[in-house]
């Protein structure tokens, strides 16, 4: 979270705009949340390109990754597949798994509370699994999701900038193997991945053609691969994107929601009021909630302001076309070629959009907020990304968060935990890994039932998982 504090105070001293500049590589930081969507939103026909990565995209995907690829035919390819899959009406199919595995969540919390971290992972983990490849997992140790999170950690580890001398230097990449030997590490990790991927699914098709294959994003692609004109290498890529990108940003964010029940309880009761209005003590939230929880929605919203995972705006996007853009009186150039970072963590604390931005405040995202008058994005916030590089993921991990976080506050009342003289025992609410994803690191609370009749519904809601998960058992 230092770095975070580094880049606020960058955003103080140096403005909305700064440069950095590498060689002769500009890299431009955005601290200002009407730049980003001048630029990112509204001139997304030349600001939706990638910068060049020798690593995750020459060596480790061979320019295969929707992640990494410029724009382009194939760029758009991948994109609509994408689309078609996971848009807000598509979706709807994945949330049957959504409600199951959010009531596996809350009845592994009230066995084994102390474990709520892994939990979280669990959850999320099968969450996206279902929804890449029509399978869950009980646990975070499957080989399956350790298969997959080492591959993700590495390629985390590559896409941190200036991590590798390569990336400033590409042609580097162009030079023998005995001169360059990062490159037979790199190429071997692709071929691991592709394998890793391709073997995923295999085992869809099987289920395909014995007729046993539920919905899921990897059939999608089984299906729809030829007329796609997706080689092998872009079909593995695909198939595996969502759960790399889904994953880690959704358990970093439900992480930071227990964080905010354990230090913010005043917040937690008003959701829990809600929550016992509309919902009762008899039966747990459903779908058919959602649109009666406006202050839960408004907490999901808050964390996601609170505390972003992403906190450098996530991957960063590249310019095609010189351009000048004119802010506060200052007219800017910006190179053709010039990447493009927002600094998401100051953006967030930005007090014209949100006073006191270090409180927990989901009133802020209530409707009729004076938030929706002044932000430049009628949802308040830029949570997912920017233009056509905006998350295609972003209405599946709604539902998901939404869920599960509607779950938790409904049965678990969240404190700090007590030391040997009763005391409550502080709970930092800036210890977080740096990285690329920026994720709370554990901390002690408590947490408890509401009550008997609480239990009595997460104990009968973990059968009907049991039996409602059948289907995509392995």
């Amino acid at each position: 979270m230092l770095q975070s504090f580094r880049r606020l105070e960058w955003a103080k001293e140096y403005g909305a705009l700064a440069t950095i500049w590498t060689q002769s590589k500009p890299t431009i930081l955005i601290s200002s949340a009407k730049v980003a969507n001048d630029l990112l939103d509204k001139r997304s026909n030349i600001y939706s390109s990638r910068p060049r990565f020798a690593i995750a995209g020459d060596l480790i995907s061979n320019d295969n990754s929707i992640l990494f690829l410029p724009v382009g035919p194939r760029w758009r390819t991948h994109r609509k597949a994408m689309h078609s899959a996971l848009s807000s009406t598509a979706v709807h199919k994945y949330k049957p798994i959504q409600l199951f595995e959010s009531q596996r969540l809350v009845y592994n919390l009230l066995q084994d509370p102390e474990n709520y971290r892994e939990a979280v992972e669990r959850y999320t983990a099968s969450v996206v699994l279902a929804v890449s490849y029509g399978r869950r997992v009980d646990g975070p140790h499957n080989p399956i999701v350790l298969g997959v999170t080492d591959l993700m950690n590495e390629l985390e580890r590559t896409n941190q900038p200036g991590r590798y001398i390569v990336e400033q230097y590409p042609w580097m990449n162009q030079l023998p193997s005995f001169l360059a030997p990062w490159k037979a590490y790199f190429l071997a990790y692709r071929k691991r991945s592709h394998d890793f991927f391709m073997s995923l699914a295999d085992v869809v098709k099987g289920r395909i053609e014995d007729g046993t294959a539920v919905d899921s994003w990897t059939k999608y692609l089984i299906e729809n691969q030829q007329q796609l004109g997706l080689s092998d290498e872009e079909f593995a890529n695909l198939s595996g994107s969502i759960y790399g990108a889904g994953v880690g940003t959704t358990a970093g964010t439900l992480l930071s929601a227990i964080l905010a029940m354990t230090t913010h309880p005043e917040a937690s009761k008003k959701a829990q009021e809600e929550l016992d209005r509309v919902v009762g003590a008899d039966r747990s939230p459903t779908w058919e909630d959602e649109e009666n929880l406006p202050y839960v929605r408004a907490y999901v919203k808050e964390v996601l302001r609170w505390r972003p995972v992403a906190v450098l705006g996530g991957t960063p996007h590249a310019s095609t076309e010189d351009d000048v853009y004119e802010h506060e009186g200052v007219a800017y150039s910006i190179p053709k070629g010039s990447t493009m970072l927002v600094n998401l963590w100051s953006v967030n604390r930005d007090p014209e959009y949100y006073p006191e931005p270090d409180t927990f405040r989901p009133e802020r995202f209530l409707e009729g907020s004076e938030l929706y008058d002044k932000f430049p994005v009628k949802s308040g916030q830029l949570s997912f990304g920017f233009g056509r590089r905006s998350c295609p993921g972003e209405p599946l991990a709604k539902n998901s968060l939404f869920i599960s976080t509607a779950r938790l506050l409904w049965a678990f009342n969240v404190s700090p935990k007590k030391d040997s003289n009763g005391k409550d025992i502080p709970v930092s609410t800036m210890e977080y890994s740096d990285g690329f994803n920026s994720l709370p690191l554990p901390f002690p609370c408590e947490i408890r039932p509401r009550s008997e009749a609480h239990k009595k519904v997460l104990l009968a809601d973990y059968e009907e998982a049991v039996e409602g998960l059948q289907q995509w058992e392995p």
